[in-house]
């Protein structure tokens, strides 16, 4: 999670500094205006491959070192964790094909310099994702819906300690928020692919499970910028 957290600065600003509707004001640095004109080499801020093989390497050490097996009476524990973890890793791997077209393809955790050296090969981006639907296919054949949904720890509300201001008041998170749904990731990845029936049927899916189990967090918003106001359509 905090290898996600030190990836998404970097994630945003590339691609919201290389998108048609963003341009850098004459304040940006040269790091954010090297982004938006496409000359941004090795040295800048936010064009790091490291920060993306950062959490592949930790879900690779995660996902090849936990038990997948322990229980609390007849219910696993940590299926949903397990898949959670996964699709992260697929998460990045679809992010990083994106940004950097073929890249090595690592399944396995890199301890030391020599398996870093080692591993070189480029790999191109359909045998990437293929072999990511691969394993996330593995899984939704193994769990059921539920085993697979978002961890919540048994909480809708955590809290991360007081606001950094001296205020009395506490921040709190949602921590099924923080991942992100093992079928969405999916169905991004067949998207990209150009599978679309098959990226249609995740998003179904998803969308049927969390429907189904009464959770009213999937809407669509959009600003009205005529208007003070925003508007909010549910699914349910």
């Amino acid at each position: 999670m905090q290898a996600m957290q030190q990836l998404a600065d970097q994630y945003y600003f590339q691609n919201e500094m290389r998108g048609d509707l963003v341009k850098p004001s004459d304040k940006a640095t040269t790091h954010l205006r090297n982004l938006a004109s496409f000359t941004a080499d090795g040295t800048n801020k936010y064009d790091s491959v490291y920060l993306y093989y950062k959490v592949i390497n930790n879900c690779n050490y995660y996902l090849m070192h936990r038990d997948t097996t322990l229980a609390t009476g007849a219910r696993n524990v940590v299926c949903n964790e397990y898949a959670a973890v996964a699709s992260f890793r697929a998460w990045t791997y679809l992010q990083l094909s994106r940004q950097y077209g073929a890249v090595p393809y690592i399944t396995e955790p890199v301890n030391t310099i020599g398996q870093i050296n080692t591993n070189t090969s480029m790999t191109d981006y359909r045998t990437i994702l293929t072999g990511e639907a691969q394993m996330l296919e593995a899984l939704k054949a193994r769990y059921t819906d539920e085993q697979l949904s978002v961890p919540t720890f048994n909480q809708t509300s955590r809290s991360i300690g007081m606001l950094n201001w001296g205020s009395s008041n506490e921040k709190f998170i949602n921590p099924r928020k923080c991942f992100i749904p093992l079928n969405v990731v999916l169905g991004d990845i067949y998207l990209e692919l150009g599978e679309y029936e098959k990226a249609a049927t995740c998003y179904y899916q998803y969308l049927r499970y969390e429907g189904l189990n009464g959770i009213s967090n999937i809407s669509v918003n959009y600003v009205d910028h005529m208007s003070p106001y925003f508007s909010q359509y549910s699914h349910l």
